[in-house]
């Protein structure tokens, strides 16, 4: 009863405040990568460009409802993924082929008088780096390879003393740095592994193999560490402190994959079929607040890989990339989203 109850409410937001889909941009069908993040007051977007021929990797800054591209920028190498680096600058990795193989780079953008200023640096050829995570002051990428952390900082670049099998997506949160490891070659073996900066002490959350972890989010200042399990059909909820797992919701009838904070709410973009689900995470138990079904766009976003939120109106921008389901690529696209039904629940009090 209470299940069919929270349906109706749904439909009756749904009905009484129209669901809005914009498209904003057409992508490459080959894009692998789904770069995108909401810093500034400006949506920024990575591009790969093919119609020459050749690969060539542009960095957009957009107006705050995306619709229009201030400036673009070209990029030496791809633009894999982007992360708020400080109050002015956004970081991106990313990689290139020369003439002594792979090489990959971090670089820094910033935006100002309408120009987009650019900082490149190689990352030292034995690495090969993927994702990052840290500070202006420490820089810490992930080295799948070699199964650790490198950390870049004054002194330069090293390697750290542990062992991580498959290190992905990272978040610093204090002293510490939250992991995803990856046991196999296909989802369903994964942990969340704690490092301790001071001792590089690793404790491991599960220790058992997980259903599919693709995403790591932190909240609440860092005291809680958000993850999507896209074959479980969850979100998993971790203290950061206890090193635990604290929470389970489920996400049934769809793969859940991205993750975004507005207000107190989580929100999280799933596949098939393509949805959106609002959970307020400021209760003792978290609890889901709204769902809306977008599978009539999923052919535009066949794989939505990447979320990212404008704080003022709430608008959410979505981005899909890589193969779709039966091997081939498809038809990538950044869309907007907007709905006012679930802002009042969310909202910071």
């Amino acid at each position: 009863m209470k299940k069919f109850f929270f349906a109706l409410i749904l439909s009756f937001f749904a009905g009484a405040h129209q669901i809005e889909m914009l498209k904003i941009a057409e992508l490459n069908p080959s894009e692998g990568y789904a770069p995108m993040l909401f810093h500034q007051g400006y949506l920024w977007l990575g591009q790969l460009d093919y119609s020459s021929g050749k690969n060539k990797y542009s960095l957009e800054v957009r107006t705050p409802d995306g619709e229009r591209v201030l400036k673009s920028h070209s990029v030496p190498h791809s633009v894999q993924s982007l992360y708020v680096f400080d109050d002015h600058r956004v970081l991106m990795t990313g990689k290139s082929f020369t003439g002594e193989g792979w090489r990959t780079y971090y670089s820094l953008a910033s935006f100002s008088k309408n120009q987009i200023h650019l900082e490149t640096h190689p990352i030292p050829l034995q690495y090969q780096i993927e994702e990052f995570a840290g500070s202006p002051e420490r820089l810490f990428f992930n080295e799948v390879g070699d199964r650790s952390i490198v950390e870049i900082n004054t002194k330069g670049a090293q390697l750290l003393p542990l062992l991580i099998s498959a290190p992905g997506k990272m978040t610093l949160i204090g002293d510490s740095l939250f992991v995803l490891e990856r046991r196999s070659f296909k989802l369903g073996d994964e942990d969340i592994v704690k490092v301790n900066l001071n001792t590089h002490e690793t404790t491991r959350v599960f220790n058992d193999g997980r259903a599919g972890i693709v995403s790591i989010l932190p909240l609440n200042q860092g005291e809680l560490l958000a993850t999507t399990e896209l074959l479980g059909q969850r979100v998993l909820f971790i203290d950061t402190r206890l090193n635990r797992l604290e929470e389970v919701i489920p996400v049934k009838g769809t793969y859940p994959r991205s993750l975004v904070q507005w207000g107190h709410c989580l929100v999280v973009g799933s596949e098939e079929p393509l949805k959106l689900t609002v959970i307020d995470i400021d209760h003792p138990k978290s609890r889901p607040v709204a769902q809306f079904d977008l599978s009539v766009y999923a052919s535009e976003l066949p794989n939505m890989m990447s979320l990212t939120v404008n704080p003022e109106t709430a608008s959410i921008f979505m981005r899909s990339a890589g193969l779709v389901g039966n091997g081939t690529e498809g038809k990538h696209s950044v869309y907007r989203f907007n709905n006012s039904s679930w802002i009042p629940a969310c909202e910071n009090r």
